[in-house]
Parts: structure tokens; C-alpha cells; sequence
């Protein structure tokens, strides 16, 4: 399959913390994301609906799910004072969605409960959205957008999936663009970190169908 990497969109008009090296992401509201956004890329930031869905539609594929992590992980810094976990030691679900076998986003969830591992363990190799819309619209408290650096350990994920490596200084390869969202499950909280992977990001800033650059599905 064929992949071109997306061009950053209006990196200028982020807030000059996000972009000093060594730093956790800088995550903002929806109201400060940059004017210039592609309209595209701006409405999938936005999605309420489900993300896998979408995808399935846009893609005009079949989504699958490959798991990188399930169980016992760490708390990144900034994710502490959402989850609002007693310890740093929470449960993990790391996975990649793919696209006719093409990984087009990296999702992150954390938590710190008993009986929300125990449903996310069931869902095997599904998505979450097969969880978290299973009884229609789940609960959202809040959601943060941020252009990830290569620095930040959410990048680290990406990376992985991707096989692509660390970029240095300010070389705009490294970054992806992500979402949080803190949800209630079972009355527990559940915070989702998806980050946008080149293979997706190419079709959406040239409001161009998946594949980009002609390749097959």
C-alpha cells in the first residue's frame, strides 16, 4: 500500500509551549484549535459519534484491531488529574485500528477499575467503541485536542505502530495530531487517547478517499 505523510496543518498558530522540546503535550480545548485546520481534519477531531465507525466508512473497509498492551501500565503525568487514580499503577489497553491491514490510528485507554477491566477484557480484539457505545451515546465529560511532539511519550505509541523512527528538533514527521476524551463507564473513569497516523492524515488534510496516492485496500 502505498502512504504519503500529510503535511502539518497551522503549526504556527499553536501555543508557543507545545512546541519547546521535553515537554508533555500541551492539550487544549476545541475553541483554541488552529483556524486554519483543514475543515476535514477539524470535523474528525470533533467526532462524537463513533471513531471506528467513521473509519469503516471512510476507509470503505472492514476495521480491525491489533493489541499491543492490555493490563497493569503507568500513568503518563498529564493523565493523572483526569483519571484520578489513589496509585500510578492503572490498567492499560493499547491497540493500533487498521485498514485493510494499514494502521490509521493509535488508541490509548486508561483507567483505574476492577469491573471496567473485566468488561474490556471480553472485548478481546474489538474496538472500545464496541464498549463504549454498546447502550448508546456513552457519557463524556470533557475532551482535549493536542499536536503531539516526537518528545512526548504518547508519540512513543505511534511510533511503535508505525515503525517510524524519532524525528530530531523541530522535523514535523514525528508529530501526529490526538484527542482525549475522559468517558464514564459503569460510573468509572475511562480516558481515550487517539492519535491520528499518517495513513489517515494524508486522505483527511486533501479530502481525498482512502487509500491515499492510489494504493489498494
Amino acid at each position: 500500500m502505498s502512504l504519503r505523510f500529510a503535511t502539518l496543518p497551522a503549526l504556527r498558530h499553536l501555543p508557543i509551549r507545545s512546541m519547546r522540546r521535553n515537554l508533555p503535550p500541551e492539550w487544549f480545548d476545541h475553541a483554541d484549535l488552529p483556524p486554519s485546520l483543514p475543515a476535514a481534519l477539524r470535523r474528525w477531531l470533533l467526532l462524537d459519534s463513533s471513531m471506528t465507525s467513521e473509519l469503516r466508512r471512510h476507509c470503505r473497509t472492514d476495521i480491525s484491531v491489533r493489541l499491543f498492551h492490555q493490563g497493569g501500565g503507568c500513568l503518563l503525568g498529564e493523565e493523572a488529574g483526569l483519571v484520578a487514580a489513589r496509585t500510578a499503577a492503572v490498567q492499560v489497553r493499547e491497540v493500533a485500528l487498521k485498514a485493510g491491514g494499514q494502521a490509521v490510528m493509535a488508541a490509548r485507554s486508561v483507567h483505574a477499575s476492577a469491573r471496567v477491566q473485566t468488561r474490556l477484557a471480553l472485548l478481546g480484539t474489538r474496538p472500545l467503541a464496541d464498549l463504549l457505545f454498546a447502550d448508546g451515546a456513552p457519557r463524556r465529560e470533557c475532551r482535549q485536542f493536542a499536536l503531539l511532539r516526537p518528545e512526548a511519550a504518547q508519540s512513543a505509541l505511534a511510533r511503535r505502530i508505525t515503525g517510524v523512527a524519532k524525528t530530531a528538533g523541530d522535523d514535523l514527521p514525528g508529530c501526529y495530531w490526538a484527542r482525549r476524551t475522559l468517558y464514564r463507564v459503569d460510573g468509572q473513569r475511562l480516558l481515550l487517547t487517539e492519535i491520528f497516523l499518517p495513513a489517515l492524515l494524508a486522505t483527511l488534510v486533501s479530502d481525498s478517499t482512502y487509500p491515499p496516492n492510489g494504493g489498494s485496500s
